[in-house]
């Protein structure tokens, strides 16, 4: 028991709580299923960026672990989208600004 007593101690800490929080965040986003049509479109609207950047601005004065989270969430799911639309513009020989 006094190790679980000791674990919590360590969870307890801000820090400890908030780089694991993160790292979990980052697994997620690396190993997490494929986004939606919808999603995609969604993330690639400016309108949604914009009001996504607030929230995590926002948030960063309420709770700053959740908007880390958040921003980092953000930052993966923007770097899959770029990733995928550069390999499809592979995929059919044009740049992602024509179409297909």
């Amino acid at each position: 028991m006094d190790r679980l007593g000791d674990l919590t101690k360590v969870l307890d800490n801000k820090y400890v709580l908030g780089f694991l929080s993160l790292m979990i965040a980052s697994y997620a986003g690396f190993a997490g299923p494929e986004l939606s049509p919808f999603m995609r479109n969604l993330f690639e609207s400016d309108a949604f960026r914009m009001v996504a950047v607030f929230l995590i601005a926002y948030m960063a004065g309420k709770n700053f672990q959740v908007s880390v989270m958040l921003a980092v969430g953000l930052v993966l799911s923007l770097n899959y989208l770029n990733e995928h639309k550069m390999l499809e513009g592979f995929e059919c020989g044009c740049t992602h600004n024509q179409k297909k």
